[in-house]
């Protein structure tokens, strides 16, 4: 035989080959077809021999050019997925199996970018398997004049017989927040529009709920999206005074005229106003009352919806805020303390009426260390063990038998095993609801065939920032629901058959890869950290001094520890600008509290000197320590040391005594804190500083009499030089000076 037939016999097999096998590479690379196929729907989604098969879909023309003769071939091979890797590799393309053609459809010419619909019966009894319960695979090929597309890839579902024992499923969905730096930041148009895009009509929230309230999911719920966390202003909401007609002192704190001062106000003390602190849906304090933040009206919807929800579905809570429990629980005291306030936080009724169930939910998976530091914290901070929800990757299977999700190992009050490969098929936005449902069902399938009849549960948990469309998710969720081997069941029904022995042990690396990602970086770090403690002592020591405010207080520094949140992972540069935002406003709060800066000429040995502190806050506040230093021995301050209250918005002036010890400029630093020492004022850690000129009595009263004394001096020479020497005449004489005689007048002479 010669070589040039030997080709041509090679070329005609390949070419017939590729005709019969539809599962094989197509003669053209997928990128150089002219079409793209979508299967939209398959009828019954568990075929049967009883009953015929329809398969419906489109074929799109992507082209510049008119496509023709096009054609639709449905191929299945009677070949066993029996395994949970030969599902992913015939997922993948790595498996080859041939698929002969059982159906197919003539849809002729398509103009160039248009789409033409296709509908494959394959009619009864074409399909007879003698499996029970079989994953088979399924082609898709769609051929025209001069190409032949690569086929789409996926499973026919059989089944002839009801399995025993049907595997317990659990689909869990996350109810987070995004990474959206405008949730945290100043009360205002900003503020609202994020959180109206987080949990508003037509979030993502939203629709989850909308979509998928009715399905058989269970809900892991982060509190926090039904209790806001408080807006990053500069200053605090003005408190309510109910029947109080007292207003403060109206001197504006810019104004730094040194002769004005104002009494602090005696009004009585008022409430505080609680922005964010009441639970939406709840009984309203009087503060709570005064509460018009729009964000708050978008959390009682949502809270509503949720109170709905509860009725049908089961809801799990992270703590506060979704912390990243395995990044705050190994960074050392600090980060344990986020955490530890994050879990000490109690559920309000409202909420625990919902459900009393909290979760540990760490990203990504984790290994043994890691799991004993989450499980110590939490067990520190609540007194129970956690209920861990984590990956098969990080805990060791014993038996080539995928075991019950519902696990129990040290540390644990009962663990929630989920199967990330099966999750990343319900996620994946780019597939077709219905090609994930295929790979989800045609997994579990293979799951179920490892031990078929044995009583055992699976679970899946889509990402926290899942990017599926929800009506996508419903519709695959509603197809997965036909597997007659599936028991859609809730999460608190898998944890409710918990192990009383520990018989899953976590490993020591999680095994990590495309099924079980290694998860994406925290940028919450040591600097991130400090930053939130110096934050957080600063409010402390604001709420020390501030009248009637702790709720308020109490709310704002919750809100600092939002900043150890999961939610940031993958997000530095959105939770370094919540940590700037958050920062320079408590900053500016200390800040508005302070001394005016002023100049004195004191002319006095003894004397007082006025000070006037400006209180810009919108709370009144008391104990506030106001220190007087003298920076040279100039002038002496007795009594250095002065605890005063302000009312809110106002001004008030001290009176310090003072004595003066010699002539010059004395700079005095005025120095303000708190109780436990929090410096206030204009820069932190640097006083104030009023500039005295000291001219003290004993010095210059010299001087003036000195200067007085010279000048009578030399007005007596001036006046004695002006009027010449005078004569001497000799004793017992009567000469006179002619000149100074007066003239005696005639007799009979009148004036």
């Amino acid at each position: 035989m010669t070589a040039r037939r030997l080709v041509a016999i090679v070329t005609i097999l390949l070419t017939l080959g590729c005709c019969l096998f539809g599962g094989m590479p197509s003669a053209l690379a997928a990128g150089a077809s002219p079409v793209s196929v979508d299967v939209e729907s398959m009828s019954p989604a568990i075929a049967g021999p009883d009953t015929p098969l329809t398969i419906t879909g489109s074929v799109t023309n992507q082209s510049d050019a008119d496509v023709s003769a096009v054609k639709v071939g449905i191929g299945v091979s009677p070949q066993l997925l029996d395994t949970t890797t030969r599902v992913q590799d015939w997922s993948a393309g790595t498996l080859p199996r041939a698929t002969p053609k059982v159906g197919g459809k003539t849809i002729g010419s398509i103009a160039a970018g248009a789409t033409r619909q296709f509908s494959v019966t394959i009619a009864k009894g074409t399909l007879n398997y003698a499996y029970n319960l079989a994953s088979l695979p399924m082609t898709i090929q769609v051929t025209g004049t001069g190409f032949n597309a690569s086929p789409v890839r996926t499973t026919l579902e059989w089944s002839k017989k009801t399995p025993t024992s049907p595997l317990r499923s659990s689909i869990v969905v996350p109810l987070t927040l995004p990474a959206d730096p405008a949730l945290y930041g100043p009360s205002g148009s900003a503020r609202t529009a994020a959180w109206t895009r987080a949990i508003g009509p037509g979030s993502r929230i939203d629709q989850l709920i909308s979509d998928l309230g009715a399905l058989p999911v269970t809900w892991v719920v982060d509190p926090s999206i039904v209790q806001a966390p408080v807006g990053a202003d500069d200053n605090l909401p003005k408190a309510p005074q109910p029947g109080s007609t007292s207003t403060p002192s109206s001197t504006p704190p810019g104004d730094t005229a040194s002769s004005s001062s104002a009494p602090v106000s005696t009004a009585p003390p008022t409430t505080s106003d609680g922005t964010g602190s009441q639970l939406p849906g709840s009984t309203p304090t009087t503060s709570a009352a005064a509460n018009t933040d729009p964000v708050d009206a978008l959390a009682t919807t949502l809270l509503g919806r949720l109170q709905t929800l509860a009725t049908t579905s089961t809801i799990w809570w992270t703590p506060y805020d979704d912390p990243d429990l395995t990044v705050l629980a190994g960074s050392g005291s600090a980060g344990q303390a986020l955490l530890t306030r994050d879990l000490q936080r109690r559920l309000p009724t409202a909420l625990r009426k919902i459900s009393d169930v909290t979760v540990a939910w760490p990203d990504p998976a984790i290994g043994s260390t890691q799991a004993a530091a989450i499980s110590s914290t939490w067990k520190r901070a609540t007194g129970t063990d956690p209920r861990l929800l984590v990956p098969d990757g990080s805990v060791a299977s014993l038996t080539g038998v995928t075991p019950d999700a519902t696990r129990r190992v040290a540390g644990s009050s009962g663990t929630l095993v989920y199967d990330a490969t099966l999750s990343s098929t319900l996620s994946t936005s780019a597939t077709s609801p219905l090609l994930a449902a295929q790979r989800f069902m045609a997994r579990t399938a293979a799951i179920y065939q490892q031990s078929p009849g044995t009583a055992r549960s699976l679970a899946a948990v889509l990402p926290r920032e899942d990017a599926t469309p929800p009506a996508q998710l419903a519709e695959a969720i509603t197809l997965i629901e036909n597997a007659p081997w599936l028991a859609p069941t809730s999460g608190t029904g898998a944890l409710s058959h918990v192990p009383t022995f520990v018989d899953a042990k976590v490993v020591a690396k999680p095994v990590s890869g495309a099924p079980t990602p290694a998860g994406t970086r925290s940028p919450i770090n040591a600097a991130t950290l400090s930053r939130i403690t110096h934050d957080r002592r600063v409010m402390r020591g604001l709420g020390s001094i501030l009248v009637d405010s702790k709720d308020v207080v109490t709310a704002r520094t919750q809100s600092f520890d939002a900043m150890g949140s999961t939610r940031w992972r993958g997000h530095s540069s959105a939770l370094a600008t919540v940590v700037r935002v958050d920062s320079d406003a408590v900053q500016a709060m200390r800040r508005k509290i302070s001394v005016i800066p002023s100049t004195v000429n004191f002319f006095a040995n003894s004397g007082q000197l006025t000070v006037t502190v400006v209180n810009g806050l919108n709370r009144s506040v008391k104990d506030v320590d106001l220190s007087m230093n003298p920076r040279r021995f100039l002038l002496r301050i007795p009594k250095p040391d002065h605890r005063m209250a302000i009312a809110a918005s106002s001004r008030s002036t001290v009176r310090f005594e003072v004595k003066a010890v010699a002539a010059g400029k004395v700079p005095i630093d005025a120095v303000l804190t708190t109780p436990d020492g929090l410096p206030l004022g204009a820069r932190f850690g640097e006083p104030t500083q009023l500039q005295i000129n000291v001219r003290p009595t004993s010095s210059w009263i010299y001087w003036v009499l000195g200067i007085v004394a010279g000048l009578v001096l030399v007005v007596g020479l001036i006046r004695s030089l002006w009027r010449g020497p005078r004569t001497v005449t000799a004793p017992g004489s009567d000469a006179t000076d002619d000149r100074a005689r007066p003239e005696t007048p005639k007799a009979g002479e009148h004036d």
